[in-house]
């Protein structure tokens, strides 16, 4: 029998369910600290403008193959997606799939691989990213993933022949490499032999929903999950804001599902994870998107719960040079790629430059590696954020860098025939950073840092040939921790542990799978789309 705080428990749980359906209810719940106002908007409207089977909130890596499965099992479908172009985040990235189970191009490269290995390495709690995936969640991820592989081929997705690696990448290689040669809003990335981008990706994926008879509206966003009643009964549709101006409501009469995104672009809920997420740091993504956790605020106000993913913060942010945004093509109306190839000088090219934050003062070695976050524990740590490379003429020349627009954003990028008019531009204290330069290149001289111990190998030049330059480094939240609990269909659950009915999540919008990237969002979505429908 149940004890009395479970009575209680399950008594306001019933309470909140039986008074929220009428006016009698409101005026209860205006009692517990919800204004009338607050419960009329989230109880159903009187009238609905457009109903379908199955709305998408969002058009990326989670939204678009949620949508095509749905409408596969003969659903009628809706996107909304609230940018004014499709794709989401999913668009402009770099087209790495880290996706495996026995994949063709796997088995070409002799790589043996299955769903029951991937669960078994990505369930190995000795390695720490691993040790906040749901195991549930995860099955059905490794489960899905050669299908999920072999569908996306089956819907126009080419696949480069070659596997990525990376330095020091441990486990079974599954990184495959999207395809796309053609323009799109973000820049085509040379990871192999020919271009990759995740518009090869989404722009198969929408040529099919499109053919399936999937309506997308853009400029149109969700702004509320509507419930029979407040915080109780199923989804029966959503509260839609049309650019920012008409307020409508769409009914799903099978469901909704949540291909939103994260909140990283959320400036308040990314400081309760991480403080070190300040107003000042841009996510990466925008300003092309705004990942500001809307599905994932829409959920929580409904009644679901977060669910926590990531274990270890190496990824949590990204660092690029002379541009404040992350990885836009030469001529983007959004920002200027950066300096050299990836907007970022490579582990090699650091050699060429120090780092020198408002004081004109180096921090830290700059051969410091991303992973693990050393490197931006020591430049968040900087006051204001304030931090600038330095480099000379001699090592544009060597590196074939371009530090003037449209490479760079002209505001982030000076240069100066001397070290001490460079400090004046770029507003250091010029005795400080004359005598931090000096220092630097008697280092190099000796072949040793006494100060931060950057090693000989990343030492070899001085920095004295002018004209000198100075380029703004940035750094830009790319993930952040965490999303509404699901179970292995992608059904959205409460703070019980119970079925939200007709509320799914996937991708960023959905906690529970440390697998950083497009991967989870297309597996994940997918199987939401096929439940939902």
């Amino acid at each position: 029998m149940p004890g009395k705080k479970t009575e209680k428990m399950l008594t306001r749980r019933r309470f909140i369910k039986d008074t929220a359906a009428g006016v009698a209810g409101a005026g209860a719940l205006t009692f517990m600290g919800l204004n009338t106002r607050e419960v009329k908007a989230s109880l159903p409207p009187t009238k609905w403008d457009s109903e379908s089977d199955v709305i998408v909130v969002g058009s990326g890596p989670a939204g678009l193959p949620a949508a095509v499965a749905a409408a596969e099992k003969g659903a009628s479908v809706l996107i909304l997606e609230k940018n004014n172009e499709i794709g989401g985040n999913g668009v402009i990235n770099g087209g790495i799939l880290s996706i495996g189970g026995g994949t063709h191009i796997q088995k070409t490269k002799g790589i043996e691989d299955s769903a029951d290995l991937m669960f078994k390495e990505y369930s190995d709690y000795r390695n720490r990213e691993n040790k906040r995936n749901d195991p549930k969640v995860l099955r059905a991820f490794c489960d899905h993933n050669l299908s999920t592989f072999n569908w996306l081929e089956k819907h126009g997705v080419k696949f480069q022949d070659n596997l990525l690696g990376f330095p020091g990448m441990k486990g079974t290689p599954r990184y495959h490499l999207v395809s796309w040669d053609k323009d799109s809003p973000g820049w085509l990335y040379r990871y192999g032999p020919g271009p990759s981008s995740g518009a090869g990706l989404i722009k198969p994926l929408e040529t099919v929903a499109r053919k399936k008879g999937v309506k997308i509206l853009l400029k149109h966003a969700m702004t509320k999950i509507i419930r029979e009643g407040l915080m109780a009964g199923r989804v029966l549709g959503v509260e839609v804001k049309e650019d920012q101006k008409r307020t409508l409501y769409f009914k799903a009469r099978k469901g909704v599902i949540l291909g939103s995104g994260g909140w990283k672009g959320n400036r308040w809920l990314r400081t309760l994870f991480d403080p070190r997420m300040t107003e000042d740091l841009v996510a990466s993504g925008e300003p092309f998107i705004t990942a500001d956790g809307t599905g994932i605020i829409a959920g929580l106000e409904t009644g679901a719960v977060l669910a926590s993913d990531r274990a270890i913060d190496w990824h949590l942010f990204h660092r690029m040079f002379g541009t404040r945004y992350y990885r836009f093509p030469t001529g983007s109306p959004y920002a200027a790629p950066g300096l050299g190839q990836t907007g970022q000088p490579s582990m090699k090219e650091v050699a060429n430059l120090i780092i020198v934050n408002k004081f004109g003062l180096r921090y830290i070695n700059e051969a410091t590696p991303e992973k693990p976050s050393l490197f931006y524990d020591a430049s968040l740590a900087q006051e204001d954020h304030i931090l600038w490379a330095i480099f000379d003429e001699a090592a544009v020349k060597r590196n074939g860098w371009d530090p003037r627009p449209p490479a760079v954003e002209e505001d982030l990028a000076l240069s100066a025939p001397t070290i001490a008019e460079l400090a004046k531009l770029i507003r250091v204290p010029g005795d400080a950073l004359r005598e931090t330069v000096r220092k630097y290149n008697t280092f190099v001289e000796r072949g040793e840092d006494s100060d931060f111990g950057k090693p000989k190998t990343h030492l070899q030049y001085k920095i004295d040939r002018p004209p000198f330059h100075a380029v703004w480094m940035s750094i830009q939240v790319h993930d952040t921790s965490g999303g509404l609990a699901t179970n292995a269909k992608s059904q959205v659950l409460d703070i019980y542990g119970n079925v939200i009915p007709g509320l799914y999540a996937a991708g960023e919008a959905a906690g529970g799978l440390d697998k950083i990237g497009m991967t989870r969002g297309i597996v994940m979505g997918r199987i939401a789309g096929e439940n939902a429908a």
